[in-house]
């Protein structure tokens, strides 16, 4: 017998055994491995891909966290500066006109907002959109209460008026922002 014929895949098989069946019995058992490999490489590259992924995502919120306190940090201080009372305390002088006061705090509300306006992108947009509304709030008010007043009012009749109205409310602007604020970052640090 030649050696050829000894290691031939017909070899094995009968003679006459037809050609498809015996290259179905090469090639199913060959495909069965492939998908099987094919199917363990796909899975094994998924499992690192998302270790990387949390490896990313772990660095990042490492550095990311304190970018988004500091911003909360910066958003506090423009809350507070921004402070009707703040305000008064900071803008009003004696011999001065409503319009005037009004003027320079308003003023020092929007330099303040222009100031802090990059911090937007390290809090939620709820929490910015409160940021403004809150500002416009506080220009507004401003706004009115002097347009309320004879236009030969004092920057103390303004401020005596401003203190009456936030008197009158129950919760102040800041004081909302503050408590948003802190519910958020509670979530941020996951408390």
């Amino acid at each position: 017998m030649d050696l050829l014929t000894l290691i031939s895949p017909l070899a094995i098989f009968p003679a006459g055994t037809d050609m498809i069946f015996i290259l179905c019995m090469i090639v199913i058992p060959a495909l069965l491995v492939f998908f099987t490999a094919q199917y363990m490489m796909k899975q094994h590259v998924s499992n690192s891909v998302q270790m990387i992924k949390t490896e990313i995502l772990k660095t990042n919120h490492q550095s990311f966290t304190p970018l988004k306190l500091q911003a909360y940090e910066r958003l506090t201080l423009f809350l507070e500066r921004t402070s009707i009372p703040v305000l008064i305390q900071t803008y009003a002088q004696a011999g001065q006109t409503a319009r005037g006061f009004a003027a320079a705090a308003s003023h020092a509300i929007k330099e303040e907002y222009n100031y802090n306006v990059s911090q937007q992108i390290y809090v939620s947009s709820q929490m910015w959109t409160l940021n403004k509304a809150i500002k416009e709030q506080h220009l507004q008010l401003l706004q009115n209460i002097t347009a309320s007043l004879p236009p030969e009012a004092s920057a103390a009749d303004l401020c005596q008026k401003l203190i009456e109205f936030l008197q009158s409310m129950e919760v102040q602007p800041q004081d909302r922002g503050l408590e948003f604020m802190k519910n958020e970052i509670a979530l941020t640090l996951g408390q």
